[in-house]
């Protein structure tokens, strides 16, 4: 099926409010059906590397060797990115790169594909540049990302001058999330409070300016349930 916008969007109402605070959360952006398709398009995977990082470089274990990996190896990852966590940015969660142009090999790779492809449609890529007044935007780079249990991202602002990021977006695609579930995109102020905390609400869209500090909270080990969303950022050429 073609994933479809939400017909009922008011984008100039929607300008008008991202332009305060240089951020939005979007209840509804894609039609129900279209968020339906695409959170089982995520359950579904099973590509999924856990991706972190250390103070020099960044890391991607694939979906096969995780499954080679000992429990007591699992766990000691974990604790090493941890210990790290104590001092430094640093994230632990799961993701599928996702191309915007890659030849189709499989089924799954042609679900990504229609994900990627809605994403850079000319009518979505129309509506985010009216929403945040970025005529330049000219493209969305576009990943999957999976939080679970013990899995989130530090503090950061995603400023990367090489990489021509205007503003950053997740797409969420998680079912009945609950507040205790940890896996929250939070905005930080200068003196380092949460000014506002954004529940992964099916179909919903976070937007908002690069940089700008942000985190996503732990997810804790009670958590029953993933968190699936379509990140990326909305970027220029050059």
């Amino acid at each position: 099926m073609p994933y479809e916008l939400n017909p009922k969007l008011d984008l100039d109402a929607l300008a008008k409010a991202y332009k305060i605070h240089q951020r939005i959360q979007i209840i509804d952006f894609i039609t129900p059906k279209s968020a339906d398709v695409m959170a089982s398009v995520l359950e579904n995977e099973t590509a999924w590397a856990l991706s972190y990082n250390d103070k020099k470089d960044s890391f991607d274990v694939s979906a096969a060797a995780l499954r080679r990996l000992s429990q007591n190896g699992y766990n000691a990852l974990f604790f090493t990115v941890y210990a790290q966590a104590m001092a430094e940015f640093c994230y632990l969660f799961e993701r599928i790169k996702i191309p915007i142009h890659t030849k189709k090999q499989s089924k799954a790779a042609e679900n990504r594909q229609k994900i990627a492809d809605f994403m850079n449609k000319s009518t979505t890529l129309s509506a985010l540049r009216h929403i945040t007044g970025a005529p330049r935007i000219e493209f969305a780079d576009v990943q999957a990302t999976r939080y679970g249990a013990g899995h989130f991202l530090k503090q950061h602002t995603d400023h990367a001058p090489d990489q021509h990021r205007l503003a950053a977006y997740v797409l969420n695609l998680s079912r009945n999330w609950q507040a205790d579930w940890g896996g929250q995109l939070q905005f930080i102020g200068p003196d380092g409070t949460v000014l506002e905390a954004c529940l992964p609400t099916l179909g919903a869209l976070n937007l908002f300016a690069v940089p700008q500090p942000h985190a996503v909270s732990f997810v804790p080990p009670y958590c029953p349930a993933k968190r699936h969303s379509i990140t990326g950022w909305l970027r220029t050429y050059s």
